[in-house]
C-alpha cells in the first residue's frame, strides 16, 4: 500500500467519530439541536465530525499534513 494511502486510512480511522456528542443523527434532527441546524438536518454527525477534524487540523500544532509536499 502506498504511504499516502496508509496515511489517509490512518487519518480516517482516527477522525471517524471525532467529537461525537453520543447521540444519533435522528436524535439531533428530532430535537432541533444546534448541530442539526448548523448542518441543515443533512448527515448531521458525519458533517460535524469532518468540520471538527478540519478545525483541529487547521491549528498549526495539530497540522499533521503540513510537512507533506504538494505531490
Amino acid at each position: 500500500m502506498p504511504a499516502n494511502h496508509l496515511l489517509a486510512v490512518l487519518l480516517a480511522a482516527m477522525l471517524h467519530d471525532f467529537d461525537h456528542p453520543g447521540t444519533s443523527n435522528a436524535f439531533e434532527v428530532r430535537h432541533g439541536t444546534e448541530l442539526a441546524i448548523l448542518h441543515s438536518n443533512q448527515s448531521v454527525l458525519e458533517r460535524h465530525h469532518l468540520a471538527a477534524a478540519f478545525q483541529l487540523l487547521g491549528q498549526p500544532q495539530f497540522d499533521v499534513l503540513a510537512a507533506l509536499d504538494g505531490d
